[in-house]
């Protein structure tokens, strides 16, 4: 575990992401959902207002559990997102136990995530849910008792 702080961080989306990705690659692609309208007059995800989070300051203490309260589209998922490195801030730092985290690769962090939707792996046990980082790193002794230790923490959690 580690202090995780978020320094200053801000980040910034306008619209759909995964559109204006597409539609950066593929000018004049007729995109799932666009039926061939312009991006103006498109409803659902493409619609979505812009959002963002503003010189945001938050400090989680070493072993410590944090809860993240607010409605829909205010920022949580996004903040957990930057954290683990799937997003990367706009500006600011990210720091664990003092190491600037910003440009280091999600894989190299050691932090994963759980999702609140239990669709993420419906087919799995919860043990194997917990335990999927493990199962993506090649396999040694030491590699399975520390997955069995990391399950053993979290399920007294």
């Amino acid at each position: 575990m580690a202090k995780i702080e978020l320094i200053n961080i801000s980040k910034t989306f306008a619209g759909d992401k995964t559109i204006s990705f597409w539609k950066a690659l593929f000018p004049g692609l007729n995109l799932p959902g666009s039926y061939g309208k312009s991006e103006s007059t498109m409803t659902g995800r493409a619609a979505k207002k812009p959002f963002s989070i503003q010189n945001l300051n938050l400090t989680i203490p070493d072993g410590k559990i944090m809860v993240i309260l607010g409605p829909s589209g205010c920022g949580k998922t996004t903040i957990l997102k930057i954290i683990a490195g799937l997003v990367k801030p706009d500006s600011g730092r990210i720091r664990y136990d003092g190491i600037n985290m910003v440009d280091i690769p999600p894989g190299e962090r050691q932090i994963g995530m759980v999702f609140q939707n239990y669709a993420l792996y419906p087919h799995l046990t919860s043990k194997t849910n917990i335990l999927s980082y493990f199962y993506f790193k090649k396999k040694t002794p030491e590699l399975s008792k520390h997955a069995e230790e990391k399950f053993q923490r979290t399920s007294e959690l």
